[in-house]
C-alpha cells in the first residue's frame, strides 16, 4: 500500500471528504486527490500535520509499519556512492 492509499484509508475511516482534508492542509481538493493517487508528493510540513491529525507515527504513514521492535536500517559501505533515488 502506498502513502497515498494509507492517507485515503485514514481519511475515509474518519468519514472525512477530500475537501475536508484539503481545508486542514490549506490545499485544494484536487491536490489531495493527486496525493492519494500517488501523482503528487507531500511536503514535510504537510506530513507532520497528517501524522499529528491522524494520530499515527511517521513510519506508519510513510511505510505502513509502526513496529517499535524493528531495528532501523544501518548505513553500510555497500550503500556508499548511491543517491536518494536509489532508496525509493
Amino acid at each position: 500500500m502506498s502513502i497515498g492509499q494509507r492517507i485515503r484509508t485514514l481519511r475515509e475511516s474518519l468519514q472525512m471528504t477530500q475537501q475536508g482534508l484539503a481545508d486542514l492542509l490549506s490545499l485544494t481538493r484536487a491536490s489531495i486527490s493527486s496525493i492519494e493517487r500517488g501523482k503528487s508528493d507531500l511536503t514535510v510540513s504537510h506530513l507532520i500535520v497528517l501524522v499529528r491529525f491522524f494520530g499515527v507515527s511517521a513510519d506508519a504513514l510513510l511505510f505502513g509499519t509502526n513496529d517499535p521492535e524493528r531495528p532501523p536500517k544501518q548505513a553500510s559501505a555497500h550503500n556508499a556512492g548511491k543517491n536518494a533515488a536509489d532508496f525509493m
